[in-house]
């Protein structure tokens, strides 16, 4: 764990100031060997995915022409949070575990699959959250490139467990 002053997250907030253009998103449900047949962890991917959607969260995917996954990320609603750094509503949502497939990288997916899964929830009322470790930089930059800003200047301590 990182001590001192890389310690702890950076929370930010969709606030939809962004240049990057919408995607068409798919929210995965089945068959992930399937959709993830490109990767070549796919086993190990695709066993992580379906035990976070067993914990209930959902995962949304930029997908090729021919359906296989260039990038995903996983969400979960403030309803099935516990503990999260600040107060969630029901309808809120934290993103998180933004992954491109290697080949799909240098195309800002990320960034337009994050921005396009936050554009979701706040159109149904509640707000995207994220959280990002302090002393990661270049994630900070992408996000705010896709319409999240800084909750609050001040990290916050790692939570526990």
């Amino acid at each position: 764990m990182k001590r001192g002053r890389n310690a702890g997250n950076y929370v930010f907030v969709f606030r939809g100031d962004t240049d990057l253009a919408p995607v068409n998103v798919q929210q995965l449900r089945s068959d992930l060997n399937g959709w993830f047949r490109a990767w070549k962890d796919r086993n190990a991917v695709v066993a992580l995915v379906q035990a976070k959607m067993a914990e209930g969260c959902q995962c949304f995917a930029i997908t090729d022409d021919d359906d296989k996954v260039l990038c995903y990320l996983l969400a979960r609603t403030g309803a099935t949070i516990d503990e999260w750094f600040i107060d969630l509503e029901a309808d809120d949502a934290v993103l998180f575990s933004v992954v491109t497939h290697p080949g799909a990288r240098g195309e800002r997916l990320a960034g337009r699959l994050t921005a396009s899964v936050a554009r979701r929830y706040v159109a149904n009322g509640g707000r995207a959250l994220l959280d990002c470790a302090v002393w990661n930089v270049s994630a900070h930059k992408a996000f705010e490139a896709a319409g999240f800003e800084l909750l609050r200047p001040e990290p916050f301590p790692p939570l526990r467990g």
